[in-house]
Order: C-alpha cells, then sequence, then structure tokens
C-alpha cells in the first residue's frame, strides 16, 4: 500500500461528516479497486 499516496488523497477532502465516500469514491478510481489493505487503514 502507497500510504504517502492515500494520506494525499485523504487530505483533499476537508474533514466533515461524510467525507469517507469521497476518499473510497478516488481511491476506487485511481486503483481501479478498493484493496482490503486500504479498506482497513481507512478503518
Amino acid at each position: 500500500m502507497d500510504t504517502a499516496r492515500l494520506n494525499e488523497i485523504i487530505g483533499r477532502y476537508p474533514a466533515r461528516t461524510g467525507k469517507i465516500l469521497g476518499i473510497l469514491e478516488q481511491v476506487q478510481r485511481e486503483f481501479g479497486y478498493l484493496p482490503k489493505d486500504i479498506l482497513k487503514y481507512l478503518a
């Protein structure tokens, strides 16, 4: 897992309710799927 890349994606979304959906959508766009290790990291 590229945590630097993932943290960059997370940083694009200001702290607010519901931001996880936007993060998951962006991860899926960039990776083409939702890797299990990233889901664990975000949990």
